[in-house]
């Protein structure tokens, strides 16, 4: 059976260096997404299937500031793993826009972040009590009844909701059909920071959305626990540059590897030495 990993924000740095190595590892079938196409397709996927001629690489498109594209997105990619196991989903994602701390419109917090609070209790609710979660897509689902739509298709957070309502059944029921021992590691990892605990001014709407994007992980890890999936965050706390001895792509893609072939915790903090 063909082990398949989708990355959502696949790119020269953390994206493209998380997929070759996971490519090494023994998964057959990566598919990269991202903004842009003439980038995946040139750059991010050669990349990827360098030294790697068995591992198939496909790329769609995809904005995950439009929520309203992810579905349709979604049944492209189950078309492209009919048959496989989808066996990791990685998230790595984020808008990051510098400014002064009281300089951020409230527009932009909004599109950022203002919108999760709507969702908060209703999404943690679901969880620990089992029930499935509400697709945020449909028309009678709460975002019908916030004023400004345009906050709804600029959130990192709820695309990662609508990968999580789709990908974590497919992952458990991969999960409980696997016989033990398995190679097989099914897993939604996050790419994080380490702004949930130590917030930049300057960069204070980003702050609050990993803040909240760290909860809900931490959510889904609860509510899922003992089901066989591993669901975790990757902090990486500080600006990755190919010089910095830890904080480099070569090395922040080992050590996500290394938190999968682990199986197990909440989260892993990649950090300078």
């Amino acid at each position: 059976m063909t082990r398949t990993l989708i990355v959502f924000g696949s790119g020269p740095g953390i994206g493209n260096n998380v997929a070759a190595a996971f490519a090494s590892k023994g998964i057959d079938h990566i598919i990269l997404l991202a903004r842009n196409t003439q980038r995946l397709e040139n750059e991010d996927a050669p990349f990827v299937s360098k030294g790697h001629n068995s591992v198939k690489v496909d790329t769609l498109r995809l904005d995950l500031a439009n929520l309203d594209s992810i579905p349709s997105v979604i049944t492209k990619i189950d078309h492209l793993t009919e048959n496989e196991d989808v066996e990791v989903v990685f998230f790595n994602a984020a808008r990051i826009k510098p400014s002064e701390p009281l300089g951020v419109s409230v527009q932009e917090i909004d599109e950022d972040f203002k919108v999760w609070s709507h969702y908060y209790y209703t999404t943690t609710t679901l969880l620990h009590s089992a029930v499935p979660l509400p697709n945020p897509t449909q028309p009678n689902h709460p975002k019908t009844q916030i004023a400004n739509p345009l906050s709804l298709t600029q959130t990192t957070n709820l695309a990662l909701y609508i990968i999580a309502q789709h990908y974590l059944p497919r992952l458990q029921t991969l999960a409980s059909s696997s016989s033990s021992p398995s190679p097989l590691k099914p897993a939604l990892l996050v790419t994080n920071s380490a702004l949930p605990w130590d917030p930049i001014p300057q960069l204070l709407s980003l702050s609050a959305v990993k803040a909240a994007q760290a909860n809900m992980v931490q959510s889904f890890d609860r509510a899922f626990a003992g089901s066989g999936v591993h669901i975790g965050l990757i902090h990486v706390c500080g600006q990755v540059a190919p010089g910095n001895k830890v904080l480099n792509p070569g090395t922040i893609a080992e050590r996500t590897v290394a938190f999968w072939e682990v199986g197990r915790g909440v989260e892993v903090r990649i950090e300078e030495e």
